[in-house]
């Protein structure tokens, strides 16, 4: 073995490098806190008004209330699949040496999952309609509703592989031991219950008392475990050396 076989570490551990990862620690960290904020705007919303079952009532409630009408149609979840990518490559980067492999899927997953979002997403062509249309128009608004509405399978793929590769990435945190197992714990519990949730109703075809029951708990333990990464991640971006301590 040649002395420079011998000392891997010592030549990816270069002070440019870690710096690198510290820059990427906190811009991850930035876009955690960012989808925290754009998060609860969601859950504000989501007491406000009601979500059209009518291609007319859709069109109505873009006319009348746009913002509402694009948050109801998924704007601000595709937005957050997107906002997130620097969070999940910023946690690849905090597990690099300890979970490669996992969180890189993890990570693959994310934007996979932000493409399919975004690409079934029908808010901003339903607004476009909506403007455009001196009448109802039910016809093209009932087609773009068929391919991505609120709750309908078209919605629902996109969703699954993005809270996948968050899922992944609380299982890591489990077993990394850079985030601590509070974190972890509460990444798993409040991605799988929102997962639980939005597959019962996209299958109910609608929300009730017990599904609500379900995604209140499991909201709350993602937000939690979202400030609780992002809070840690800045943490890491700040730290002169990343070698000690256990960390990556």
């Amino acid at each position: 073995m040649t002395q420079l076989e011998s000392r891997p570490n010592q030549l990816h551990r270069t002070p440019e490098t870690e710096a690198s990862w510290r820059r990427l620690y906190r811009a991850g960290a930035v876009a955690g806190f960012l989808a925290t904020v754009l998060l609860i705007g969601d859950i504000a919303l989501s007491g406000v008004g009601t979500v059209p079952e009518t291609a007319s009532a859709w069109l109505a409630q873009l006319r009348s209330n746009p913002w509402l009408g694009l948050r109801n149609l998924d704007l601000l979840n595709a937005s957050l699949a997107v906002v997130t990518l620097p969070l999940s490559l910023a946690i690849y980067g905090a597990h690099r040496r300890s979970e490669p492999a996992l969180t890189a899927l993890g990570v693959l997953l994310g934007a996979v999952g932000a493409a399919l979002f975004l690409g079934a997403n029908v808010a901003l062509p339903m607004l476009d309609v909506a403007d455009r249309c001196t009448q109802d128009c039910p016809a093209a608004a009932e087609a773009l509703l068929a391919r991505g509405a609120h709750g309908s399978l078209g919605a629902l793929p996109g969703f699954l592989v993005s809270e996948a590769g968050s899922l992944l990435f609380a299982w890591t945190m489990v077993r990394g031991g850079v985030f601590g197992r509070a974190t972890a714990w509460a990444g798993l519990l409040g991605t799988a219950g929102l997962i639980a949730y939005t597959v019962a109703a996209t299958a109910a075809g609608g929300t009730s008392g017990p599904l609500l029951m379900l995604a209140l708990p499991a909201g709350v333990l993602a937000l939690v475990w979202q400030v609780r990464t992002s809070l840690r991640l800045w943490a890491l971006g700040r730290r002169d050396t990343l070698g000690h301590q256990g960390l990556p």
